[in-house]
C-alpha cells in the first residue's frame, strides 16, 4: 500500500512540474513573439491564456486516446511519445555540454565531468530513444506493437513541426531565435 501511495504521489508531482513547465514556456514564448503575443500576458499574475491552453490540449488529448484505445492505452502512448522527443534531447544537451566548455569555458573544461561524463550519458539514451521509437537495433529491443508504434511518427511529425517552424523564423524573423535566449530568463 505504501509503495502506492509513493506512486501515486509521484505522478501527481510529475503532472504538477509539467503543467509548470509547460506553461511557463507558452507564457516566456508569448513574451518575445514566438506564439502570440496574447500568451505572454500575465492576468491577476498568472499567464491565464497559457493554463488554459495547457488544460484544454491536455484533456483533449487525454479524453481523445483513452476513448480510441482505453485509458491504460492511451497513457502508454503519450508515455513512448515523450520518451520519443526527450531521450534526443538530453542527448542532445550532452553533446552540448562537451562543446559549451570546450568553447567558451576551456579553462574550467574538465574531462572527467565535461568529456566523458557526457558523452556517456549521450551514450545512454540511445538505447532509450530506440525502445522508444520501436527502433530494434539491439538484441534487447523490439518492434512495438500497434498503437504503440504510433508513438515515434506522431513524435517525429512534432519534431519536424517545429523545424519547419525555425525554418519560418530564420527566413523571416531571425530576431524571434535571438530572443529564445529570454524564454527562460526573468524580466
Amino acid at each position: 500500500m505504501l509503495v502506492f501511495i509513493a506512486l501515486v504521489n509521484s505522478v501527481i508531482a510529475n503532472q504538477n512540474a509539467a503543467n509548470n513547465s509547460s506553461t511557463r514556456t507558452l507564457f516566456s514564448m508569448g513574451r518575445i513573439r514566438l506564439l502570440p503575443a496574447q500568451y505572454g500576458v500575465l492576468t491577476r499574475g498568472s499567464p491565464m491564456l497559457a493554463l488554459i491552453t495547457q488544460l484544454v490540449v491536455s484533456i483533449g488529448v487525454a479524453l481523445w486516446l483513452g476513448n480510441q484505445y482505453d485509458p491504460y492505452t492511451g497513457f502508454v502512448i503519450l508515455a513512448t511519445i515523450l520518451v520519443d522527443i526527450f531521450a534526443p534531447m538530453y542527448i542532445l544537451l550532452n553533446i552540448a555540454c562537451i562543446f559549451y566548455f570546450w568553447r567558451f569555458r576551456r579553462a574550467e573544461f574538465n574531462w572527467l565531468l565535461h568529456g566523458l561524463i557526457p558523452v556517456l550519458g549521450a551514450l545512454a539514451f540511445i538505447p532509450a530513444f530506440c525502445a522508444g521509437a520501436g527502433i530494434p537495433v539491439f538484441s534487447f529491443i523490439t518492434a512495438l506493437p500497434k498503437p504503440l508504434s504510433y508513438a515515434g511518427p506522431a513524435a517525429a511529425i512534432w519534431m519536424v513541426i517545429g523545424v519547419v517552424y525555425l525554418a519560418v523564423l530564420m527566413v523571416s524573423r531571425r530576431d524571434r531565435i535571438t530572443e529564445t535566449k529570454r524564454v527562460f530568463a526573468e524580466e
